[in-house]
């Protein structure tokens, strides 16, 4: 009998600590919904916001996690003890290019100018290698609403093509679990 192995799934999220407790109360249950079904994490690393708090949500169940960081970043925010691999590496571009690479599938949880980059660098990949990367954005309380929304006008111009031929869009942890189950 094959055991068909789960796809690694690789986060962008919010390093910050001072953010509404509903979102990292999510990033934990995000965690733990990944390490309960047995899929690889690949993350930043980071010891502080969602960041860390999808890492103990994944280490609650005993998850495979993969921390890739910079050393600048564990210099400013410390990195977090408990994982099953860390890459340290030296640059942002160098630790999103092993993000995108070591993930079988990208999800983008709310975060700020970081997780923006990421989310973009990971549709330019897209567009550029095959095979496609699954990228799911999840705009739980409809925090990517506004961009969302703008990336539908901007496609209506013909300066992009349709948002949907790029991500799928994700706004609760029903929703991600009917896309990775």
């Amino acid at each position: 009998m094959k055991i068909l192995k789960k796809p690694s799934i690789g986060v962008f999220c919010s390093a910050k600590n001072n953010i509404p407790n509903d979102f990292l109360n999510f990033a934990y249950k995000f965690g733990s919904f990944l390490g309960k079904n047995n899929f690889k994490t690949v993350y930043g690393g980071g010891n502080q916001g969602m960041m860390k708090k999808l890492a103990e949500g994944v280490c609650s169940e005993k998850g495979d996690i993969l921390g890739i960081i910079t050393l600048e970043f564990i210099k400013r925010e410390g990195n977090f003890e408990n994982l099953n691999d860390k890459i340290i590496c030296e640059s942002l571009d160098e630790r999103k290019k092993l993000l995108i690479s070591h993930s079988d599938v990208l999800c983008v949880l709310p975060g700020g100018f970081g997780s923006l980059d990421e989310l973009f660098t990971a549709i330019q990949f897209n567009n550029l290698n095959s095979p496609r990367k699954t990228l799911i954005i999840v705009d739980y309380l409809n925090f990517y609403a506004p961009l969302l929304n703008w990336l539908e006008d901007i496609s209506n111009i013909n300066i992009i093509e349709k948002p949907a031929n790029h991500f799928c869009i994700a706004r609760s942890l029903h929703d991600i679990e009917k896309l990775l189950l």
